[in-house]
């Protein structure tokens, strides 16, 4: 492992593993976000609340939906289920590979 000192302005230093990667120790959450962690919990939070709200609606709307405009029940037909399974099945089918790929170094965090 590397050490290396960064200007005498900065708290910190910077340590670099045998993979290359760089971690800054030293330095506060407050000196790196602006804010507190706790912030980086629940702002992703609420946002996935307000998906899972929205999709939880959408979902329980289906049937006035299909009855108030005709639409048949079948899965892969005019039924709003299917689309929806194929959307999450093929977001499953990138996000693995791609975060496997991202693990083991071949594929950079930008292109991931």
């Amino acid at each position: 492992m590397e050490t290396t000192d960064p200007p005498a302005s900065l708290v910190c230093r910077e340590v670099r593993d045998r993979r290359g990667r760089v971690y800054r120790v030293g330095e506060s959450d407050v000196d790196l976000l602006g804010r507190r962690r706790i912030w980086m919990v629940v702002l992703p939070w609420l946002g996935m609340t307000g998906v899972g709200c929205a999709a939880y609606a959408f979902f329980a709307a289906q049937n006035g939906l299909r009855e108030a405009h005709a639409w048949g029940g079948d899965l892969w037909g005019e039924s709003l289920f299917g689309p929806t399974v194929l959307w999450v099945s093929t977001q499953v089918a990138v996000a693995l590979p791609a975060g496997r790929l991202r693990e083991s170094g071949r594929l950079s965090a930008r292109a991931a």
